[in-house]
């Protein structure tokens, strides 16, 4: 078993995900890739490759960007994913809803705002 670093630079994770660099490099700007540091931007390794492997598989499967974006975007109170909460939102009647606003269904937090 190779014995990757813990963290690597952009052209290092191209290299070892296989994804453009172009493409690293637009992920990390939309804020699906999540970095340590500016200026150089230092990347988890596994935790981000696997992001990477995640995010192709989501495109291959129609995904948009902000499909794929709301997926991996959580909420701070109650760890659930932005589409989670869209989705409870989007299965009841607005009455079943009405006074949550975006709250989440499973825990009534306040996310997203």
């Amino acid at each position: 078993m190779v014995k990757l670093p813990h963290y690597v630079l952009r052209q290092k994770l191209a290299e070892l995900s296989g994804v453009n660099y172009e493409t690293v490099k637009k992920y990390s700007d939309l804020g699906l890739l999540d970095f340590v540091g500016e200026r150089p931007r230092r990347y988890k390794t596994r935790e981000t490759v696997n992001r990477l492997m995640a995010i192709n598989e989501l495109k291959e499967n129609g995904y948009s960007l902000e499909m794929i974006k709301e997926q991996f975007t959580f909420c701070k109170d109650c760890g659930h994913s932005q589409a989670a909460h869209k989705e409870f939102v989007t299965q009841h009647k607005p009455t079943d809803v009405l006074g949550l606003g975006d709250n989440c269904s499973e825990c009534n937090c306040k996310k997203f705002k």
